[in-house]
């Protein structure tokens, strides 16, 4: 069954304690856990006893709050890089402790459908990115760790297909928001869409350097079993993205981040076995069971060791083997099927696949009478070793950094940049795309807007 809204999953600390939906969202506000409900708005039309996102694009999309940080968290202060991390450094230091983890590559690295990592700050908060780099690849690599040692335990290999280099480290995107950008889930979103980051075959892990959240993920409410699931790289679905907040960024045996990935992968289904309202589950222990204010009872089925992992007893949303006859996951959505994820490990390191295109050439930018920017460009030199797949557009401002902006078709020349506000220097930039990867820049173009 299909459900036509999206939800955004959690449930504050107040609503654990009543069991109720509050009568306004302020009434359940704890900073310091990080349950702040800035930009969610009670709609019962549209989300009954929930709220809903004003999201500029797609579907109305619902929330039911964030997720509460853990007990003893507090949210709002700042947690600094692993200790091993060297800023500017992208691996862990060889023979630490952290050199264990890592994410496994697949393909070019970018092919097909994949989890595209995502560092966002504001544009009044300093740029942390090359002091977090190396700490965002080992993350990524927990948050990896967690889905294949749920798989393992039913015999299974499940790793999360992120982007990454040639060398299996994932690429993560540095990324500028507007100074309101972080405030709330909504506003990230609408921001991470006008920026193009609405790929059918992408979700997008972002760490947000701000301390609102713990957090905070959009889940669809769909639980056929089928390979058109909406939460499996559905064309009609627009990425998903999974928000966690500075102070719970790489939390030692209790992974935020695998926890909301999980949900924009479809778990857990409000239908299965042991589900509460909210999309998280009740037999504890479990990465995604917590008491999340639907008045279900928790229960201690698992042992508590299995705190970070996925699925007690794997009969209600990751079963990485065949369900038997007769059982939930036979005739629902089973999230160890989702495309995002790789039943096979991956090699050390990608095979060369090819030569990527020569940079577009003659980049231009004009400012268009009623606002925005036209872009044009002229075609690489070579197309490398295979025809063109497209193009990638970045642009920036004078003191922010470059962010993916939009992908065009490869018989495209032009782009009319209609997000841009006035008076403001834009620079732009463009790389060629083909089975091989990304063209180096273009030449940067920078124009102001009237």
């Amino acid at each position: 069954m299909r459900r036509v809204v999206v939800a955004l999953v959690g449930l504050s600390a107040f609503l654990a304690a009543v069991g109720l939906v509050p009568a306004t969202p302020a009434g359940a506000t704890d900073s310091a856990r990080g349950l702040v409900f800035e930009g969610l708005r009670q709609d019962p039309g549209t989300c009954p006893g929930t709220f809903r996102l004003a999201v500029t694009r797609g579907s109305a999309r619902c929330s039911h709050g964030p997720d509460a940080a853990p007990d003893g968290l507090d949210v709002r202060h700042r947690r600094p890089p692993d200790p091993w991390a060297a800023p500017g450094q992208q691996t862990p230091v060889p023979g630490t402790a952290a050199d264990a983890g890592g994410v496994q590559c697949f393909g070019t690295g970018s092919d097909g459908f994949r989890v595209q990592a995502i560092y966002a700050h504001a544009s009044n908060v300093a740029d942390h990115f090359a002091q977090y780099q190396a700490s965002f690849a080992q993350w990524a690599g927990d948050t990896d760790s967690v889905f294949n040692a749920s798989a393992a335990e039913t015999g299974g290999t499940r790793h999360v297909r992120f982007v990454t280099n040639s060398s299996c480290v994932p690429v993560i995107d540095d990324v500028t928001l507007s100074t309101t950008g972080d405030d709330n889930i909504d506003n990230t979103i609408s921001e991470l869409q006008a920026k193009g980051y609405t790929r059918t075959d992408r979700k997008y892990l972002v760490w947000v350097d701000a301390n609102v959240y713990c957090g905070i993920a959009q889940v669809w409410g769909d639980d056929s079993p089928g390979q058109s699931n909406y939460s499996n790289g559905n064309p009609q679905i627009t990425g998903e993205v999974a928000r966690v907040d500075n102070g719970c960024w790489g939390l030692a045996g209790q992974s935020v981040e695998a926890h909301e990935l999980m949900h924009t992968l479809g778990g857990v289904q409000t239908s299965a076995p042991h589900a509460t309202r909210y999309s998280h589950c009740w037999d504890e222990s479990d990465r995604m069971c917590y008491a999340d204010g639907s008045g279900s009872a928790m229960k201690q089925i698992c042992p508590t060791s299995h705190e970070n992992v996925f699925d007690c007893n794997h009969d209600d949303y990751f079963l990485a083997a065949p369900a038997a006859s007769g059982t939930y996951l036979a005739t629902h959505w089973n999230t160890a099927n989702n495309v995002f994820l790789a039943g096979t490990d991956g090699p050390a390191q990608l095979a060369p696949a090819g030569t990527p295109p020569s940079p577009p050439r003659n980049l231009t930018a004009k400012p268009l009478a009623g606002g925005g920017v036209r872009l044009t460009w002229s075609a690489p030199s070579s197309a490398g070793s295979s025809a063109l797949t497209g193009y990638d557009v970045y642009r920036r401002t004078a003191s922010g950094s470059y962010a993916l902006l939009t992908s065009v078709s490869a018989s495209r020349n032009t782009y009319r940049d209609l997000t841009t506000s006035r008076g403001t220097l834009y620079y732009y930039e463009l790389m060629a795309e083909n089975g091989a990867g990304s063209s180096a820049p273009s030449n940067e173009a920078s124009v102001t807007t009237r």
